[in-house]
Order: C-alpha cells, then structure tokens, then sequence
C-alpha cells in the first residue's frame, strides 16, 4: 500500500542500499525500529540505517509515524520513525512451506513454525535467498550477486492477566557483489559481507490504570567490505539498552506517559 510523503528508494538491484525517506528530508532524519529495537549501520556515513538485507516473510505489519518524533524516538527522528513488528504465533500449531523462483536465477525458500495457546505463544521462520543478480551500472555487464539468509524467532509467555514476557530475535547473513560508480575501476573484487543481529527482551505489567514495560534491547552489526583494489575493510556496531516506558490513564482522554532509558 502507498501513503503519503514516504519516498523509497533502491540504488540498484537486490542487496544494494535501499531506504524510505520521510516528510521529503534525508535518510538519516528517519529512525528505524525492529521489534522495539533500535537500528543503525556503522558503515554509513550518517550511521543511517537502510533495510536492503530485511525479508518480508516475517513482518506482521509496518507503522510509519510521519513528522516529528524526537520526544519519543530520539533526535534523528525529524522526518519520522518506522517501527517493523514481525509475526507472533497463532492459536494452534502450524507450518508453513514457500518455495519460489524468478528471473536472473532467483530461488527463495521460507520456512516457519508458530502456535499460541492461553499462556504461550511462538513464532519461528527462517528464509534463504539466492540471485545472480543484475549490473547497477551502465559501465559492465558483470551481475551483482546476492546472497541473503536468516532467521526469526519470538516467544511471549503470560503469567497471568496483568504480567507478561516477550522476546524477539533476529539474525542475517548477507553477501553482496556490488559495484563502484567509476568506469575507471574493476568491480570483479568488490564485495560486502554482512551480519546483523538484534535481541529484545520484554516485561510488561498491564493493570488498571497502569502499564508498564521494562526492556532490554540488543544490537550487533558487522559488515566487511572488500574494495577494487582487493582491500579489506571492517565495520562494526553494537548497542545495549535498557528502557522502562510507563503510562498512567486518567480516563480514555487523558494520560501520562514517562520514560527512562541507559
């Protein structure tokens, strides 16, 4: 579905970077948010994060809150902030199989298992994904070769009607044959390999008037890039967090919300 004052963009085939941009600003004055985590990329300039390497399989539904958030999201979150919530469990036991292919030798396979009942609820998925790719320049014809696979988990368990736990997890393994924007150079070394990893951790105690929700968030990202001239360089980023995010409801038009986080 389309919305309004959102651009996307994608500097080329599949793996290349790909970004949404709010309110028309740039990237880096949109924050991304998976699960609750927040994420970046140490390898951008602007430690912007751009999505090239998520899968659509295991999102539930994505948010996009337009405008300024920065009293909820941060600083960097001028243009607005996209919150990514993927798949809980269902009530039963299920499983599901999707095998595809496509053009320039493209083969996807998605697996996953989920179930819910009164106290427990899980939800498991793993992709893979494979394409020869295409040229992102006019200067060659060598394909950009992609590689993507993953995994995603989440698990919830209710103690009872007021108190409850949520964990979400998410790991990839990408790698990505790109090219340089210089007729000059030859692409045949440049290479980007990638990690990305977030953990998330959730109490939640809901009653009355009060909610309130204690977290830890987790995030790994490594990326090491291989250039022209077959020099490697290696690029890391990780962030421990810990949030408590309260509400109190005066009745259903007033409430105090509060906040801290290290």
């Amino acid at each position: 579905e389309r919305t309004t004052s959102v651009n996307s963009f994608q500097m080329g085939g599949y793996g290349n970077n790909t970004g949404i941009q709010l309110r028309g600003l740039e990237k880096r004055y949109s924050t991304v948010y998976i699960d609750g985590v927040k994420m970046s990329d140490p390898s951008s300039p602007d430690n912007s994060f751009y999505m090239e390497n998520i899968m659509k399989d295991s999102i539930e539904r994505i948010e996009i809150l337009k405008g300024t958030q920065s009293s909820l999201y941060g600083s960097n979150a001028i243009g607005g902030t996209i919150n990514i919530i993927t798949k809980k469990g269902k009530t039963g036991n299920h499983s599901n199989v999707e095998v595809g292919t496509g053009s320039n030798n493209s083969k996807s396979l998605f697996y996953s298992l989920d179930g819910a009942n009164e106290k427990i609820n899980y939800y498991l998925g793993f992709n893979r994904f494979l394409t020869s790719g295409i040229s992102s320049m006019n200067h060659n014809d060598e394909d950009d070769k992609y590689r993507n696979e993953g995994v995603n988990g989440t698990f919830g368990f209710s103690f009872n009607e007021a108190f409850k736990i949520e964990n979400s997890l998410r790991y990839i393994n990408s790698d990505l044959k790109y090219d340089e924007p210089s007729a000059s150079t030859t692409d045949v070394n440049n290479r980007s390999d990638n990690i990305e990893g977030t953990y998330s951790l959730k109490l939640i105690h809901d009653k009355n008037k009060f909610k309130n929700t204690l977290s830890y968030n987790k995030t790994y990202i490594e990326r090491a890039v291989t250039s022209s001239t077959n020099t490697y360089t290696n690029y890391f980023g990780f962030r421990d967090a810990v949030n408590l995010l309260g509400e109190y409801n005066f009745n259903l038009d007033n409430k105090l919300v509060y906040g801290i986080d290290a």
